[in-house]
């Protein structure tokens, strides 16, 4: 995965994706315009060099957006079938759902 000066990534942010530039590129990390922390990224995997924090960066924006539209419905899914209690889906439904997870 090759980073070059002037690709556009975007970064998450409290507000949502804020599209950024690489402005410097060295053999193992690079470095982003505007950033007045001068905060290296490692070339592999497009992350924050950090041990404390996962910060990542995305080439794509639908890539950030397909990620968190997967969270939210693994964790509805998850919450409309509870472990105990009344089950909210019908017989028909739990199986169409087997059946597309491959459990059946």
């Amino acid at each position: 995965m090759s980073v070059k000066v002037g690709d556009k990534l975007y970064r998450v942010m409290a507000e949502g994706l804020e599209e950024v530039k690489v402005s410097k590129v060295g053999r193992k990390y690079f470095y982003l315009e505007d950033d007045y922390r001068n905060t290296r990224f490692v070339i592999d995997g497009l992350r924050l060099d950090s041990n404390f924090g996962c910060r990542a960066l995305y080439r794509d924006k639908q890539v950030y957006l397909d990620e968190q539209r997967l969270t939210y419905l693994r964790s509805a899914i998850l919450d409309a079938i509870p472990p105990y209690g009344p089950v909210v889906a019908s017989l028909e439904d739990l199986e169409k759902i087997a059946t597309i997870l491959g459990i059946e």
